[in-house]
């Protein structure tokens, strides 16, 4: 099984679309997972632009043949993105485990790679206004839960 491989501009007004569906009487609840390998120039200076680009591009095709096919995964440079319907705790622990496994088999494992999973929507955040917003919050919240790292 593999999930659909959107581009980022897509998945963004996909977001965006399904955070202004709020109903009251059937409220939708996702998953949304942050794979971000900080420091793109470091893979790039390590492997090459090209092999890096290559490794990523790889990374992101193995991520996809891990979730589920209805699961959409999309990717911005170093950042990679799955949404899924699913929100049962031990299946999300479950993909975490097969996400993390990953990273070392295409030597990403140079980089510090930070994953992070968000029931979407989400209570702690802002009422956002778009996509990229939203994907942006969850960024920040992303860092700000990093381990060895002070929330203020």
């Amino acid at each position: 099984m593999t999930a659909k491989y959107v581009p980022i501009d897509e998945f963004i007004t996909l977001v965006e679309w399904l955070s202004s569906q709020r109903s009251a009487s059937t409220p939708m609840r996702f998953t949304l997972f942050r794979v971000g390998f900080e420091n793109p120039d470091q893979i790039g200076t390590s492997f090459g632009a090209q092999e890096g680009m290559r490794r990523l591009n790889r990374f992101g095709a193995a991520l996809a043949s891990t979730v589920r096919r209805s699961d959409l995964v999309s990717r911005e440079l170093s950042v990679f993105w799955v949404l899924s319907s699913e929100c049962n705790a031990e299946v999300v622990t479950a993909k975490l485990r097969n996400i993390v496994d990953k990273v070392d088999e295409f030597g990403l494992d140079i980089v510090k790679c930070f994953v992070s999973a968000h029931v979407f929507p989400h209570p702690d955040l802002p009422q956002v206004t778009s996509g990229r917003q939203l994907l942006d919050s969850f960024e920040r919240l992303s860092q700000a839960y990093r381990p060895g790292t002070s929330r203020q």
